[in-house]
């Protein structure tokens, strides 16, 4: 069953849907082509800033090294062009947390250590600087780590974390501001778990928004539920879980060191990158499962691929599919969605490092299709 609720005042996490998982083997994603693009020897192959854009049928890669944006046609894979971009000076970005290129005159970037949003026109030229947060004021801090940074209309939204500055008015999970305007929007309460397990806190939600249905789609990495807010600030959840995905445990205790550390991130379940494809109105909704990290561990294997999951059949990683009504019809087992996850009219395009692992001169997209098994 779904509720809606209007707030006024702050939005609130409520209820949820169906848990029924019997639909979840109807439809899974196939593969279908692969794309092998050229990059130079100083431009990472494993890098978070990627972006498609439609209007341009070219995919970009952000080089944090020499600051150069290098845009690849996806039919000739040939980069035709490239724009340079300042660290530093007049119109320096310093460091950029986060990108989005909607055209090659409108150029947005995040910078979490000033808390900047930066406006880039004229093919990299032209610069806008708007201080979104500021140290001196009760404001948030934006989520490391995740790939949610869009635009609708003028207003630019992204997940936030509150720090130790922060107000209870602003201690929300997503963050709007008005380009035009400067009008700054904190919506979404953190559910009553997160608020009392601060580790829930820190780990990076993700959000997608749905232009045919005017919402933003949030998923938080320990909810089975997924949250949608629309334009008029009503808020739905529904559920979107697998029982694959093992519930948050807090820490006990305070940690001895690395090892423990280490072992106990590793063994929690979390949800991870959720994408809309308007193609198809389906959405994706991706999760990591926990590792079963015996205790006596030898700590320079950690980081190894050598144990199990939580469950014990080596199903790393999930990624759940959901109708336009937010009902799941699929679950594909070994897939998980990464940054710069896009779509066309003939599949899904995500990003393989796994592929021709040891060359880092190359960057690979596969195309997969959305089938009904």
């Amino acid at each position: 069953m779904r509720k809606l609720f209007l707030v006024f005042v702050g939005l609130c996490f409520f209820s949820c849907n169906s848990t029924n998982e019997e639909n979840h083997d109807r439809y899974t994603l196939e593969f279908e082509e692969r794309f092998v693009f050229e990059i130079d020897e100083e431009t990472k192959r494993r890098n978070e800033i990627v972006g498609f854009i439609e209007q341009l049928n070219s995919f970009y890669i952000f080089n944090d090294i020499n600051y150069k944006l290098y845009l690849y046609d996806l039919d000739s894979k040939a980069n035709w062009k490239t724009i340079s971009l300042d660290k530093e000076g007049p119109n320096g970005l310093g460091e950029v947390s986060k990108m989005l290129v909607i055209n090659l005159d409108s150029i947005i970037t995040f910078n979490r250590l000033s808390n900047r949003l930066y406006m880039i026109s004229d093919e990299g030229k032209s610069v806008e600087t708007h201080q979104v947060f500021s140290f001196d004021e009760p404001d948030p801090t934006g989520q490391l780590h995740s790939n949610t940074f869009d635009i609708i209309g003028s207003k630019v939204f992204m997940l936030v974390r509150p720090n130790n500055r922060t107000s209870l008015d602003n201690y929300k999970v997503l963050f709007r501001y008005d380009l035009l305007s400067g009008t700054k929007e904190y919506l979404i309460d953190w559910p009553q778990e997160y608020m009392e397990q601060g580790d829930m806190r820190v780990a990076p939600g993700f959000a997608a928004y749905s232009e045919d249905n005017k919402s933003i789609i949030l998923s938080l990495p320990y909810s089975s539920d997924i949250y949608v807010l629309n334009d008029d600030l009503q808020l739905n959840s529904y559920y979107a879980g697998s029982n694959r995905v093992g519930k948050f445990k807090p820490y006990e205790g305070e940690p001895a060191n690395y090892r423990d550390i280490v072992t106990y991130q590793l063994s929690e379940s979390k949800y991870s990158n959720i994408f809309y494809d308007k193609f198809s109105k389906t959405y994706f909704r991706s999760a990591f499962i926990g590792k079963n990290i015996p205790s006596d561990a030898d700590e320079n294997k950690l980081l190894d691929n050598i144990y199990n999951t939580i469950n014990n059949d080596k199903i790393f990683t999930i990624t759940l599919i959901l109708n336009e009504n937010f009902d799941v019809i699929g679950e594909v087992e070994g897939k998980a969605l990464r940054n710069g996850v896009f779509s066309k009219v003939n599949g899904i395009y995500d990003i393989d490092n796994l592929w021709d692992e040891e060359n880092e001169d190359i960057f690979v997209l596969n195309r997969y299709e959305l089938i009904e098994k």
